[in-house]
């Protein structure tokens, strides 16, 4: 097995060939880079396929994952970032 690491952030940037998956771990004002993970774009869509149904097993297993309320927590809409 390769290195284990511990992020608890990702910044995700998308080209026209890859996506960039920027893991980093944030602790009051440091944020430390851990590990860039550079995907084809197909890659990318099977690992969010791949995330969603694990995330749906869990929550059916142990209950649903509530997130955050705070300043700071941003989960953006994919469809409203579209450019046209």
């Amino acid at each position: 097995m390769g290195e284990i690491r511990y992020a608890n952030s990702i910044e995700i940037e998308t080209q026209l060939f890859d996506a960039q998956l920027k893991f980093s771990l944030e602790s009051n004002d440091e944020v430390v880079d851990t590990t860039t993970i550079i995907l084809s774009p197909q890659h990318l869509k099977v690992l969010s396929y791949v995330t969603a149904a694990a995330v749906k097993r869990y929550e059916s297993k142990i209950g649903t994952i509530n997130l955050p309320a705070k300043q700071g927590v941003k989960i953006e809409d994919a469809s409203k970032n579209k450019e046209e």
